[in-house]
C-alpha cells in the first residue's frame, strides 16, 4: 500500500499536467500587440475528476506493464542471487584452505565474481530503470489524450487526477489517511458522481490504448534452498533498481 501511494504522487504531479490552459496569461503578448481580451462566460467552470489509483488497477495497459516490469525486477534478483550464494559458499571454503596458494587463487576468484556481480547489478538497474521510464510515459501520454478527448467532448473547463483508496483496507490504512491529510495540490475530499469520469477514463483507454497482451502471471522469488543458498542474509532488501530508480506505479501501477 504504501508503495502504491508513493507511486500515486508522482502519477497524480504528471497527470495534472493534462489539463491545458486555453487563455493566455495576464500581459501576455501576441506578435508584439497587446494581450488579446480573455473571453467572458457567464456559465459557471465544469470540473470533473477521476481516481487515478483506480485508474491504475484497471487500466489493462497499466497492469500488463506493472507486472511485467515486476517479473523482470524478479528475474534479475534471482540471477544476482545466484551470484552471491556462490560468493559466500566460496568464503566459506576459503575459511578451510590453509596452503597459501590455493588461498591466494580462491581470494582473486572471489574478488572476480564479486566484481562480475556489480557489473550485472548495474546493467540491470540501469536496464529496469530505462525500461520504467519508457513505460511510465508512454502511460502518460495515454492518459493524457484520454484526457483531452473527454474535455473536447464534454467541455469541461478543469480535470482533476486524485488518488482515492480502491478498497476499504486501502481507505483505514495510515498511509491513505496521511496523504489524504497531507497538504498536497487540490487534493479532493469530495468527488460528485456526476464529476467523476474515471470509469469513462478506463473503458476509453481499455479500447484504444489496449496492452500488448494478457497481463502475464506473476512471479514469486524462488526459495534460497533452490538456489543454493544457505542463510536469509544474502537476500537483498529490494530487487535491482527499487531504490530510486524511475518510478513505475508500482513499476508501473499495482
Amino acid at each position: 500500500m504504501k508503495r502504491v501511494y508513493l507511486c500515486l504522487a508522482t502519477v497524480v504531479g504528471l497527470a495534472a499536467s493534462a489539463v491545458a490552459q486555453t487563455t493566455p496569461p495576464a500581459g501576455a503578448a501576441g506578435g508584439g500587440g497587446a494581450a488579446p481580451a480573455s473571453p467572458t462566460r457567464s456559465d459557471p467552470p465544469r470540473v470533473a475528476a477521476f481516481n487515478v489509483a483506480m485508474l491504475m488497477k484497471k487500466f489493462d495497459k497499466w497492469q500488463y506493464y506493472a507486472v511485467t516490469m515486476e517479473n523482470a525486477r524478479i528475474t534479475a534478483a534471482t540471477e544476482l542471487l545466484k551470484i552471491r550464494n556462490e560468493i559466500a559458499s566460496m568464503t566459506e571454503k576459503l575459511s578451510s584452505i590453509t596452503e597459501q596458494k590455493q588461498r591466494e587463487a580462491m581470494i582473486d576468484t572471489i574478488k572476480e565474481k564479486q566484481f562480475s556481480f556489480e557489473k550485472r547489478e548495474r546493467a540491470y538497474k540501469e536496464q529496469l530503470d530505462a525500461d520504467a521510464s519508457k513505460h511510465l510515459k508512454e502511460l502518460f501520454n495515454d492518459v493524457n489524450q484520454v484526457v483531452a478527448g473527454v474535455v473536447d467532448t464534454n467541455g469541461y473547463d478543469i480535470v482533476f487526477a486524485y488518488p482515492e483508496a480502491t478498497t476499504k483496507e486501502e481507505a483505514e490504512s495510515q498511509n491513505y489517511i496521511d496523504l489524504k491529510l497531507r497538504a498536497t495540490a487540490a487534493m479532493p475530499f469530495f468527488v460528485a458522481k456526476r464529476a467523476d469520469i474515471t470509469e469513462v477514463m478506463i473503458l476509453t483507454l481499455n479500447k484504444y490504448r489496449p496492452a500488448p497482451g494478457p497481463v502475464p502471471p506473476k512471479l514469486k522469488m524462488p526459495d534460497m534452498k533452490e538456489l543454493g543458498g544457505g542463510g536469509g542474509g544474502l537476500v537483498p532488501t529490494s530487487g535491482p533498481g527499487g531504490g530510486g530508480g524511475a518510478p513505475i506505479a508500482p513499476a508501473p501501477g499495482k
